[in-house]
């Protein structure tokens, strides 16, 4: 846990009065502008970033009206530009990347298969099919890239139209399904994150009233479930997200994961992205940044005075000092500000507009998706 001057907030008159301010009981919670905000007019159902090519990588619903409808899409971090566009099969979805960026992998909707594309080349790797001795119609609703291996990944399957639709947690390694597959049905995770480690892996079942927290080993053979913790969050249709010891769900609340406790609850959820020991949540025109540790809100970030961005639904990780928002009005807005965090070094200086953060900062995940069918 970091000490109370691990965090360190100095906000000048300058800062207040060019962004503004906004009590929470008798704390000032100061507004700041980005530095620098480029929009993209793309519709997405997931983003990824490629931390090698600084590039988002962003799965384009089949029937958007772009030009870029059913593909996967690049865009530049820095511009805002379209850098590249890719079929990869029908109705992309899900993404998740390696952190070396070596190979991203996508969720096919309409072909029901997972695809491994090389982000070096730009073609196709290899392609998995969820569950080949299953007659029914099973995809991945979660994707998670072990850490540290690009050839490994954990898919939380599902069967949609089915309720409870959870299948099983799976895990491919160099293209082949390992034998262990998780339970399903009421028991079955549908959303998943590693942790602390490449072995330790984490779900939520949010399809049933059950609500399991579930712990999982990942190794040679596949997912072993180890531990299922009722009551620790709850909600239909939940996502979760992994930071330095902790779970955080979309609905706010924090689970401390080397005790299975709760950690108490944030004031406010949504499709948020989670780093070190912060929290950052859309809300309408802001992006509200959240200590994990107090729980409270320490800054906002307003993103633009333009109706016709529309508000913020979900929230990524773009690179140092970067984040990116997909708003409710078909954008991809990327800001630049010293409130994003910058994952080397590991304790760093962030500088805002009139504003300094100094604070420690550890692993990342992705924003948080809703799935299809």
């Amino acid at each position: 846990m970091k000490s109370p001057s691990t965090l360190l907030l100095a906000v000048s008159m300058f800062a207040l009065m060019s962004a503004g301010s906004a009590v929470q009981g008798a704390t000032e919670i100061p507004i700041l502008l980005p530095d620098r905000l480029v929009a993209t007019e793309l519709p997405v159902h997931d983003l990824a970033y490629d931390p090698v090519r600084q590039q988002l990588y962003a799965s384009v619903p089949r029937d958007a009206t772009s030009p870029y409808a059913n593909t996967l899409t690049s865009i530049d971090v820095a511009t805002g530009n379209v850098s590249n566009s890719y079929f990869l099969g029908n109705r992309p979805t899900e993404l998740a990347i390696a952190d070396n960026g070596q190979y991203l992998y996508a969720n096919l909707f309409d072909d029901q298969e997972t695809v491994q594309f090389d982000v070096a080349s730009g073609t196709i790797r290899d392609r998995y099919d969820p569950f080949p001795s299953s007659t029914s119609r099973i995809l991945a609703e979660d994707l998670e890239v072990m850490p540290g291996d690009p050839n490994t990944v954990a898919a939380a399957l599902y069967a949609p139209g089915s309720s409870p639709s959870a299948v099983g947690v799976a895990v491919w390694s160099n293209g082949v399904r390992l034998p262990n597959v998780t339970s399903g049905h009421s028991s079955g995770a549908n959303r998943i994150e590693f942790g602390e480690t490449p072995n330790t892996l984490y779900g939520f079942h949010h399809d049933s009233t059950g609500f399991g927290f579930i712990t999982m080993n990942v190794d040679e053979t596949g997912a072993t479930i180890t531990q299922v913790d009722q009551g620790l969050i709850y909600g239909f249709g939940v996502d979760i997200e992994y930071a330095a010891g902790r779970v955080i769900a979309s609905t706010g609340q924090v689970v401390d994961t080397a005790t299975h406790t709760s950690a108490g609850r944030l004031p406010m959820g949504g499709n948020l992205v989670a780093y070190g020991d912060y929290a950052y949540v859309p809300n309408g025109q802001y992006i509200d940044v959240f200590d994990l540790e107090s729980l409270e809100q320490v800054a906002s970030l307003l993103l633009a005075r333009r109706p016709r961005y529309g508000n913020a639904e979900s929230v990524y990780l773009a690179g140092p000092n970067r984040l990116a928002i997909v708003t409710d009005q078909d954008y991809v807005l990327i800001a630049t500000t010293g409130l994003a965090p910058v994952p080397e070094p590991h304790a760093l200086a962030l500088l805002a507009p009139a504003a300094l953060m100094l604070w420690q900062l550890r692993r990342s995940r992705r924003g948080v998706r809703t799935r299809l069918g």
